[in-house]
């Protein structure tokens, strides 16, 4: 029942909100005092197309395409086409079980790409087709009296700041549209001031939501500096960005949410609300701006050497869009040195980094090398949280030009996919009896990186009475050891899932149970588990998510392979990712250099070509662990043993007190040493 107000009444309740000193609008004032509420809205509209101008003058090739389908009511949102020419139903739901189509009708595109045509056009038409739908929306969906949650009918918040975007970005256009009509243009300007006064009472947003909205809302406080309520805009964006960004934000840098685009999302909308701030002379606490920058070392880290993010939890694989303007306005050359490809600026000071409050790590090889995608990249996690996946402990990995390691991501968030996607077994982690894990958040409580090896092992209590640890040795530059051990109670069947491209092709070889891609050129990867491993190696089928959030059909076929096991814990699961470039894989053996088969130990001998490395890791918190054969005894947390044609070329670790290989002592004290790296002993 409700209608959108008349010229004179819209002219009144601007009037009303209006500061009255501003200079320039004397005319406004009189006409307003005088009830004269057409004079009153042609001299307030005078005003603005003299003080703000559209970016651009209208382009007579504009592409009518969107449009077009907008008039034809060609909808298409989230993945969920319809046809519904205007009148709009701007609350339909395919289903109930969700409802990203409605989410994406109301974040505003309807209406200013029609705003955009008539300002490009020029055409009558046009903008009468823009009054139709703009009414269309303000007379379904007018502004709620009270905030009653982040899902409040087409006035969720996250939808109503990307629409105040829209309508703030489009103002400029309207202004200047000689057909749009002044009735239209100040219920255009109306809207604005009453979808900033609803979204300045949010109090419960965080993440990127809150984000957005600190965002838009202080852009409009910028905007339009004529509104009574423009500090009261500001006062809330600042009180907003600072909550979002000490609660959201961690020390190091991680933001709260799992997936890399959303932190993206997040970010470029914070540094956005932090500019505006700054433009307003309005300054923000220093550690704000130390973990506003720190963001800039995550998404840089996590950024494959082919310049996109990993497809990790709730959003496709992506460039770190946020990253370029952040760079310029922190003065960043590392990261226009990641974002150029090594091509300007200076290397980062790191390659492997540890985000300890995130839960993330990240192991890659030196950034000198070249070609800059040749670069081996892995991506751990132990945290759970936004946007995130049942996938806790799971890696991606990244060698030679492509990803070799993925995440299947996620279409849609339709129950069909939700149940698919989020599912542990659809992630490089263990799956235990074909569980989910659940909602908690793992830890990573071990990390340590030297010139030679990284290392982090994190653990995950994922299930009633058993803890899965995943350790990973990165020998630098070359490969990744991976050692899952599954301590607790009961008999179970354990799943350690691997999922590859949807044109690896893998295959694997029956005795050595040895799993590798077979792609004709460039990054391949080897997964070679020890010799003589009784595990079960068999493929399985799955589904890739290539186009996120869209109408074309994009669950597309791959094929993973994992290896299981069945019995009650300790069980334990190593292995060698070994990634190389071209269609012939090396020749790579992997023999366990103990038949202990508890939980605190891993030993391996892993054999490419001439050269031998031996690799040993304790579990954090068991101690150091002795370890002795006919060749070494060693004493010590972490350790490589790397030789070449028979003689030792690196010793590297952690918490070393002992190495005896082949009767020669390279170590021997009664304290550990912390991070060790020797070459050449």
């Amino acid at each position: 029942g409700y209608e959108h107000p008349d010229l004179a009444e819209a002219t009144r309740l601007l009037c009303e909100r209006i500061k009255s000193d501003v200079g320039g609008l004397k005319d406004f004032y009189t006409h307003a005092e005088g009830g004269q509420w057409a004079e009153a809205c042609r001299e307030l509209r005078k005003y603005y197309a003299a003080t703000q101008k559209p970016d651009g003058v209208p382009d007579p090739n504009y592409d009518l395409a969107r449009a077009n389908a907008i008039v034809a009511g060609q909808l298409s949102h989230a993945g969920l086409a319809r046809h519904d020419p205007p009148p709009i139903d701007w609350a339909w739901m395919k289903t109930t079980d969700w409802y990203e189509h409605k989410n994406f009708l109301n974040r505003g595109a309807a209406v200013g790409v029609l705003a955009d045509a008539a300002y490009h056009t020029a055409n009558a038409a046009w903008a009468g087709r823009f009054r139709e739908v703009f009414y269309d929306w303000v007379n379904e969906n007018p502004k709620p009296e009270v905030m009653r949650g982040p899902d409040y009918p087409t006035w969720r918040t996250l939808d109503t700041a990307a629409r105040l975007g829209w309508l703030a970005s489009r103002f400029t256009k309207v202004t200047a549209t000689a057909a749009v009509d002044d009735e239209l243009w100040a219920n255009y300007l109306y809207s604005i001031w009453e979808h900033v006064d609803y979204l300045k009472n949010d109090d419960f947003s965080g993440g990127n939501w809150l984000a957005t909205i600190t965002s838009a809302v202080t852009d409009a406080a910028g905007r339009f500096p004529e509104f009574v309520d423009r500090r009261m805009w500001l006062e809330y964006g600042k009180t907003g960005f600072e909550r979002n960004v000490m609660r959201d934000v961690h020390a190091d840098g991680k933001e709260m949410e799992d997936a890399p685009g959303y932190i993206c999302m997040a970010y470029g909308a914070m540094l956005a609300t932090l500019r505006s701030l700054e433009d307003e002379g309005i300054t923000t606490t220093a550690e704000v701006r130390q973990r506003l920058e720190r963001v800039q070392d995550f998404l840089a880290a996590v950024t494959a050497p082919d310049g996109i993010m990993p497809s990790i939890g709730d959003w496709g694989g992506c460039e770190p869009y946020a990253l370029p303007a952040a760079a310029e306005y922190f003065g960043r050359q590392d990261i226009h040195y990641v974002l150029s490809k090594g091509r300007q600026g200076v290397a980062p000071s790191f390659s492997s980094i540890n985000f300890p409050q995130g839960g993330w790590t990240i192991m890659r090889s030196p950034y000198e090398e070249r070609p800059y995608e040749n670069a081996r990249h892995l991506v751990f996690k132990t945290s759970s949280g936004s946007h995130g996946h049942f996938d806790v402990l799971a890696i991606t990995a990244y060698a030679y030009g492509r990803p070799l390691l993925i995440d299947p991501g996620i279409a849609s968030y339709e129950h069909e996919d939700i149940q698919r996607y989020l599912k542990t077994a659809y992630h490089n982690t263990v799956c235990i009896d074909g569980l989910n894990q659940p909602r908690w958040r793992g830890r990573t409580d071990a990390w340590f990186s030297n010139a030679a090896v990284d290392y982090v092992s994190g653990f995950c209590e994922e299930y009633a009475g058993l803890t899965h640890r995943r350790s990973i040795l990165f020998v630098r530059p070359d490969y990744w050891v991976v050692s899952d051990r599954i301590t607790g109670a009961g008999d179970h069947r354990y799943e350690q899932n691997w999922h590859f491209a949807a044109d690896a092709a893998p295959s694997a070889e029956a005795v050595t149970k040895r799993v590798r891609t077979n792609h004709a050129s460039g990054g391949n990867l080897l997964i070679v588990p020890p010799d003589g491993s009784e595990h079960e190696c068999e493929a399985f089928d799955f589904f890739i998510a290539e186009q996120r959030m869209t109408g074309v059909k994009s669950n597309v076929p791959a094929r993973g392979f994992r290896y299981a096991a069945q019995g009650p814990p300790p069980a334990a699961f190593d292995l060698v990712l070994y990634p190389y470039n071209g269609a012939d894989a090396p020749g790579l053996s992997v023999e366990t250099l103990t038949q202990d088969k508890g939980d605190s130990l891993t030993a391996l001998k892993v054999v490419a070509g001439d050269g031998i490395d031996y690799v040993f890791m304790t579990t954090p918190g068991a101690g150091r662990s002795s370890f002795a054969d006919a060749d070494v005894a060693i004493d010590a947390e972490v350790l490589l043993i790397r030789t070449s044609a028979g003689k030792v070329r690196t010793l590297a670790g952690r918490d070393v007190c002992r190495v005896v290989f082949r009767g020669h002592t390279y170590v021997e004290q009664k304290d550990p040493a912390g991070s060790v790296c020797i070459q050449d002993p």
